[in-house]
């Protein structure tokens, strides 16, 4: 759980040959270009201000030749008073 106004950071790890490409999905949606949101190299993402309507399932999915495999990171967020 993580609370209104602060930092989140979810990683993200795969190996193989040739290396996965990681891509990230929210609710089963592809992250787009968010300002808020910052992905690195699919490795890391990162929520610089958290806010209510980033709580959801986040997913990291790695895609290779041999196939796609994911990690799922469920992101609750604490307000004032309450859990969304």
């Amino acid at each position: 759980m993580v609370a209104v106004n602060t930092a989140l950071e979810l990683e993200c790890t795969a190996e193989g040959v040739p290396p996965p490409t990681l891509s990230w999905l929210k609710d089963g949606r592809p992250l787009q270009g968010d300002s808020e949101i910052v992905q690195e190299d699919g490795h890391f993402l990162r929520i610089t201000k958290v806010q209510v309507e980033d709580a959801g399932l986040y997913t990291c999915l790695a895609t290779s030749p041999a196939g796609e495999d994911g990690k799922n990171h469920w992101v609750r967020v604490q307000g004032d008073t309450c859990v969304y």
